[in-house]
């Protein structure tokens, strides 16, 4: 029970590979995460 709490009580934080910009709320362009500074495809999770 101890080890299912700290996995989940983490927010999913998101990142793009290109600007750096972190995000918290990813918005979606058809099925590819987008970066909400520079606009392209390259948002990767770091959680």
């Amino acid at each position: 029970m101890m080890a299912e709490s700290q996995g989940k009580s983490a927010p999913v934080i998101y990142h793009c590979k290109r600007c750096g910009h972190v995000v918290n709320e990813i918005k979606l362009q058809g099925m590819s995460p987008v970066c909400p500074k520079c606009g392209k495809l390259v948002i990767i999770s770091v959680n």
